[in-house]
């Protein structure tokens, strides 16, 4: 509200209310006065009536009291007369008003005119009534007439404050709100000025407190003024230098957001730390590794967001105190109970001398595919210097025994009566033919190429070795053949593929010396790059694989590592010469196969020889590249549960790139959690062999009674029959065992056996 609003009405409040006061006694002193005219009127009635009434009432002039009645009744306000006599009627004269508006005064005679009356008293009363009927209207008059007056007057007082206000005040309030709003609009040079006044009537020098408001606001003007002159040389060097800096920041957040994207896209994980060993930065590695982020890891010991550092602490500190860089070719550390491998190298930084910025940076590595890729090559190698070695060795040692079994079988034939010579020559030979024999082994494994290769149907070779394998192992051994039909033919030296078999039988009886089950499977098999990727050594193609299978000891790592090598054994000493298996591995080589061993630790062994599938008048390539474009596909959730973090790994990059959804687990109780917390899942893909107490099988008899329609799918290196035996004790896990997935699978074959799976009893 303006203040001219506010002052008119405190004008029209403070008027109306003193109005209102003034009128309200003049009103009373009105009426107090009125009613002075009616005692007034009373008294002259007393003084100048009452004495002449009561001599015509002496005389009973009714002619003169009809005459005096009608002199009082014509005074002004009176409206009622009666004179009563208890022993005559009364004379009433007008009309009594109402009892709130009328004044009563009686009269008696009987105390007047007795100086004429000789005997007796007057017992007349004069009773007159006089109204202030006539008082309140003049009042109301007066009221009506004060108001209207006060009305105009307050009004005309208004305007005329209103406009005495406008023209002193508010207008010229009003022009320096409008010139202070305009302030950053105009130059700082002009000056405000105030219009008093007009034509005559204008006053240009009056120094009002108005004036002295303006005045103070020119001069304050005029001082800013001066101090934007004195910095204007500076403000454009100013402006200069703030967009040269502005330049600068936006190209070191570049540079900053360039280097970030670029630590956070390297594969390894770079943690930044101080001397204090708390972390400084966090690349994206570091975050998966650990699930946390860079906000929850900044400023935290390194022991605490990065456990495995722990004990790397007093090296990081050695080597930001030394300023030389410290490296670990080859870290040892668990993960989900797997080995693995990684290099550490740790990078102090060196801030020239500047205190407070001593750290470094941890660079870890994962090296575990690389150092398996490192082994697998030292191994091949490795071989490829052995069987050098053996095959020089055998041939200069084929020459030895030439001469000395030529000498022994001259001897023979000179001392053919002397039966004791001939017993210790006999023996002799019996010796260098099996030197002979373990040459010739020797010999074949130096082999680079096959001698005699042939196309070969793999089915046949076996089923005629049914009888010689038998004949090879104890009775307590059963042998299980399940041979698939439409098998691919190899080309391959078919005397090396039967030793080769034999080798394995005889070493599957060794690793059952209690008797069990020895099991021989043969299946075609398609290996896409994602194989080769996983498995160093092999090829993409079409291969036929043979999966010879026991149920016995089974082998360490360690041992697996080194089992194919020439001369190494794990038999007593004299019960085994070591070359039956390096035997069948050069076998595998010459035929441009490989072998893939699965062995768990009192589980047992599997064999997988892989031998390429013999070019026939279609292209191999055909259903190898049908495996790439024509994979099922799928937007189911798959649980895969495998105790290989490589295997889990790469199974679930494979169906990520078919469309499913993905959940891993490494051992069948974080299966089942995981199970617990979420419905939403398809199927659950396990391996069988895992370590504790509950295999594939349990974990799959526990899945289908928690949720019977989650569909199982189980692999295992082990074959298919094998595993059904494995699982026989309930007609679930025998059917569980015969769908199986066998190790080592390809992308397509995992694509189709999930699928086929998932779509069954749909």
């Amino acid at each position: 509200m303006s203040i001219a609003r506010k002052v008119t009405l405190y004008v029209i409040f403070f008027s109306g209310l003193f109005t209102l006061l003034g009128t309200g006694i003049q009103l009373y002193i009105d009426y107090e006065n009125d009613l002075e005219g009616i005692e007034y009127t009373l008294a002259l009635i007393d003084r100048s009536h009452i004495d002449s009434l009561a001599k015509d009432i002496w005389l009973l002039d009714e002619i003169g009291i009809s005459t005096k009645l009608s002199e009082i009744m014509n005074l002004p306000d009176i409206v009622y007369l009666e004179l009563s006599d208890p022993q005559m009627a009364s004379i009433q004269k007008g009309k009594l008003p109402p009892s709130n508006r009328r004044v009563m005064r009686k009269y008696a005679f009987s105390e007047r005119g007795g100086e004429r009356v000789t005997s007796g008293k007057l017992t007349e009363v004069l009773t007159v009534v006089m109204t202030t009927e006539n008082i309140y209207q003049r009042l109301q008059k007066k009221v009506f007439v004060i108001f209207i007056i006060q009305s105009v007057k307050t009004l005309s007082v208004s305007i005329f404050i209103v406009f005495l206000f406008h023209m002193l005040v508010t207008r010229h309030i009003e022009k320096i709100r409008a010139f202070t709003a305009s302030a950053a609009r105009i130059p700082l040079t002009t000056t405000l000025t105030l219009e008093k006044g007009r034509g005559l009537f204008r006053r240009t020098n009056e120094q009002d407190e108005l004036g002295t408001l303006v005045a103070e606001i020119n001069a304050m003007r005029m001082e800013l003024n001066a101090g934007v002159e004195a910095e204007g040389v500076s403000h454009e060097k100013l402006q200069q230098e703030i967009i040269v800096r502005l330049e600068a920041e936006k190209e070191l957040l570049h540079l900053r957001n360039y280097l970030l994207n670029i630590i956070d896209s390297m594969p390894s994980i770079l943690i930044g730390v101080d001397l204090d060993g708390n972390v400084t930065q966090w690349n994206s590695g570091a975050e998966n590794a650990t699930g946390l982020s860079v906000k929850e890891a900044q400023g935290k010991p390194l022991a605490q967001t990065f456990p495995r550092l722990s004990i790397e602490s007093q090296r990081v500190r050695d080597a930001i105190k030394s300023r030389q860089k410290q490296i670990d070719l080859k870290r040892e550390y668990q993960l989900n109970g797997v080995t693995r491998y990684e290099e550490m190298t740790i990078y102090p930084l060196d801030f020239d001398g500047v205190d407070g910025d001593d750290g470094a940076v941890i660079r870890l590595d994962d090296i575990t595919e690389k150092n398996s890729n490192e082994m697998a090559l030292r191994r091949a190698q490795k071989m490829e210097a052995i069987g050098q070695l053996t095959g020089g060795i055998a041939h200069d040692f084929n020459n030895i025994l030439g001469i000395v079994m030529g000498n022994l079988q001259l001897l023979q034939m000179k001392f053919a009566g002397d039966e004791e010579a001939l017993m210790r020559i006999e023996k002799a030979l019996k010796g260098t033919v099996r030197g002979a024999d373990i040459t010739s082994r020797l010999l074949r494994f130096s082999r680079h190429t096959a001698s005699e290769t042939e196309r070969t149907d793999v089915n046949k070779v076996i089923a005629n070795m049914d009888e010689l394998i038998a004949k090879s192992l104890t009775v307590s051994i059963e042998v299980q053949m399940h041979l698939a039909g439409e098998l691919w033919s190899v080309n391959v030296d078919p005397g090396d593929l039967e030793d080769a078999v034999l080798n394995l039988s005889l070493n599957a009886k060794d690793a059952m010396p209690e008797g069990g089950a020895l099991t021989f499977e043969t299946s075609n098999k398609v290996l896409d790059e994602s194989y080769v990727k996983c498995n160093p050594g092999s090829k993409s193609g079409d291969f036929v694989m043979i999966s010879i299978s026991d149920n016995g000891t089974g082998m360490t790592e360690a041992v697996r590592d080194r089992v194919l090598e020439p001369f190494f054994t794990t038999k007593e000493q004299g019960k085994g010469t070591g070359l039956g298996l390096s035997m069948v591995y050069g076998f595998a080589q010459r035929s441009g196969g490989h072998i893939k061993i699965y062995t768990e630790l009192g589980e047992g062994t599997t064999f997988n020889i892989l031998l390429p599938r013999a070019e026939e008048h279609v292209q191999a390539d055909v259903t190898l590249e049908a495996a790439h474009t024509e994979l099922p596909r799928g937007t189911e959730v798959i649980l895969i549960v495998d105790d290989e973090e490589a295997l889990v790994e790469v199974a679930g990059e494979y169906l990520g790139l078919l469309g499913y959804s993905v959940l891993t687990a490494f051992n069948a109780r974080q299966a089942l959690n995981i199970l617990e917390d979420s419905n939403k899942v398809d199927l659950v893909f396990s391996d069988i062999i895992m370590p504790g107490k509950m295999d594939g099988y349990r974990l799959a008899e526990a899945v289908h009674m928690m949720n019977p329609a989650v569909k199982i799918l189980l692999a295992s290196g082990f074959t298919k029959k094998r595993e059904a035996r494995i699982g026989s004790n309930n007609t679930y896990a025998q059917m569980l065992g015969e769908k199986r997935l066998h190790k080592p699978y390809s992308q397509s074959e995992l694509a189709f056996a999930i699928r086929r799976t998932l779509d069954e009893n749909r």
